[in-house]
């Protein structure tokens, strides 16, 4: 069952803020040993950039971490574009995925649950 949202920041600031704040200063660290050339760093800058938007999620409650309704969504998108490739065509299969992406991103837009 799904806590509110006043409960689940008292969690995010209690539990997961520290460890946060610890995995920060480990991705520092560790960015700061690393070429810059190197894809490990690549993606560490990458997650540092963004870190602001992590600690959001301890800091405001009404934000979940689970994202599994957007990828419940989002998979009839990608397995309906790997469809459209048997449209007979080429040309035809791209503009029926394109078409499916298109009023399937209307539908995930005005979803109302």
């Amino acid at each position: 069952m799904a806590k509110p949202p006043d409960e689940r920041k008292a969690v995010g600031q209690k539990c997961y803020r520290p460890l946060l704040v610890n995995l920060e200063w480990w991705l520092g660290t560790a960015f700061d040993q690393l070429s810059r050339k190197s894809v490990t760093a690549a993606a560490i800058k990458f997650s540092l950039n963004l870190w602001p938007v992590l600690l959001r999620y301890c800091c405001v409650g009404a934000i979940k971490i689970d994202n599994s309704a957007v990828e419940l969504v989002l998979r009839g998108v990608a397995i309906g574009c790997g469809n459209y490739l048997f449209a007979g065509t080429d040309r035809g299969g791209e503009r029926a995925a394109a078409i499916y992406r298109i009023s399937a991103g209307y539908v995930v837009g005005h979803r109302t649950c």
